[in-house]
């Protein structure tokens, strides 16, 4: 009975005889071409599972910084009207022009950074260009310390991490 095993030659999967196709890996076995070959099984490798998971995360920290740095503007822009700067004055606040042009700038890396983490994403989410998905990932993580020192480290480490698992999945890029 052992005679009448056939075998993948490719992952080594047990057979039928009559079988011209593994059913685990999808290999022909008589040579002709396999019409399924290159279809979507409708399951996704744990790896291509996990590099989704890193492209939503990386997507929602592009958001979440879009949102800072937009509304960060909008916050700072107030401070140049004279009625703002008064009533700050008159609770004993003063607002130099060196801090309101530092408050900008700090919301415009917020929002490059922002701007990396989101093309990152979408890279990353159509398996093109790695080499720009991985830079812009590190792009964003560096440029996250706009938002101050200790959630700066935090989202560095974080936006690190993000670029290894891109890096991980490297193979599932075109």
């Amino acid at each position: 009975m052992d005679g009448d095993k056939v075998f993948c030659t490719q992952c080594g999967t047990e057979m039928g005889r009559d079988e011209k196709f593994c059913p685990s890996c999808g290999a022909n076995v008589d040579g002709t071409p396999n019409p399924y070959a290159g279809r979507s099984s409708g399951y996704s490798s744990p790896e291509s599972s996990s590099l989704d998971t890193t492209r939503l995360l990386i997507m929602l920290y592009g958001i979440a910084a879009l949102a800072f740095g937009v509304l960060g503007l909008v916050g700072v822009s107030m401070l140049n009207d004279p009625a703002m700067q008064q009533a700050l004055k008159d609770m004993g606040v003063v607002i130099t022009d060196d801090y309101v042009t530092s408050a900008m700038i700090e919301c415009a890396v917020i929002i490059v950074s922002a701007a990396c983490a989101l093309v990152s994403s979408f890279l990353v989410k159509k398996r093109t260009n790695y080499t720009a998905a991985l830079v812009l990932c590190i792009a964003a993580a560096a440029t996250s310390f706009a938002f101050g020192l200790l959630f700066g480290i935090v989202t560095f480490v974080v936006g690190l991490y993000m670029a290894y698992r891109i890096k991980q999945g490297q193979a599932l890029f075109s």
